[in-house]
């Protein structure tokens, strides 16, 4: 089970009505978002570094296929307008975008993702070594 000190994170996560990543920098990979995802649970993160890939927001995702929100660094504006937007959601819209978090994690950052994406790499680079 995932732990940061005494703390069950996915507990904690599953929990919480929606989780603010407002980094202000790129972090080297930005597992709080995708964790979070993972969980059902509303994230709204600052579009820096791996943010994009983590969390599918317009205008780089269709909003049909939206699995949280992104907001410019440092913008407290836009960060209260979406976590307004997130606390507004209905039943309905707020359970379309958990399934579609939790589906974009399963499919993009599972374990068998990761390892076939690492051996595809490792094959590319074998093939131009044998040229």
């Amino acid at each position: 089970m995932y732990r940061t000190g005494d703390c069950d994170m996915p507990a904690a996560y599953l929990a919480a009505s929606l989780v603010v990543v407002p980094a202000t920098e790129a972090a080297a990979f930005g597992d709080a978002a995708i964790l979070a995802q993972a969980m059902g649970t509303p994230v709204i993160a600052a579009n820096v570094g791996a943010a994009p890939e983590t969390v599918l927001a317009p205008p780089l995702a269709a909003e049909f296929s939206r699995t949280g929100y992104l907001v410019k660094p440092g913008d407290a504006a836009a960060l209260a307008v979406a976590i307004a937007n997130v606390l507004s959601l209905g039943a309905s819209a707020s359970g379309k975008l958990s399934s579609r978090a939790r589906k974009h994690v399963e499919t993009r950052f599972s374990t068998e993702h990761a390892c076939a994406e690492t051996l595809d790499a490792y094959a590319a680079l074998r093939r131009g070594s044998e040229r």
